[in-house]
């Protein structure tokens, strides 16, 4: 599972209790159930946004990707034209942050696979 995270305070509380669900269905459903990652979204340079993005990490640890999605009007247009990012615009930097996420996840998914 990945949890994607508006980079904003008012999430943080929200994502503990994702992560609560999660062990809870991996307690009762699903036992295979992995968190691959938690993903800031809508990431700016406002001291704000850098400030949440380091108490995710500093509560969720290695959970938190090292990754990070900008906020971008791509972001928007592409399901509007109802594309993906890497075909509405293969070479904005929201594409790159998005490759950069993919890769990161892949990483992981092959780490659970050898242990």
């Amino acid at each position: 599972m990945v949890i994607p995270v508006e980079a904003h305070a008012l999430v943080l509380p929200g994502v503990s209790s994702v992560i609560a669900s999660i062990d809870r269905a991996r307690g009762h459903v699903n036992p295979r159930l992995e968190l691959l990652g938690i993903v800031a979204c809508r990431v700016t340079t406002s001291s704000h946004v850098r400030d949440v993005v380091t108490r995710l990490r500093s509560e969720f640890g290695s959970a938190v990707l090292d990754g990070t999605i900008r906020e971008a009007i791509q972001n928007a247009e592409a399901p509007m034209a109802r594309r993906p990012i890497n075909q509405h615009a293969p070479r904005s930097p929201v594409a790159d942050d998005y490759r950069v996420v993919a890769t990161e996840l892949l990483d992981r998914i092959g780490d659970l696979q050898r242990a």
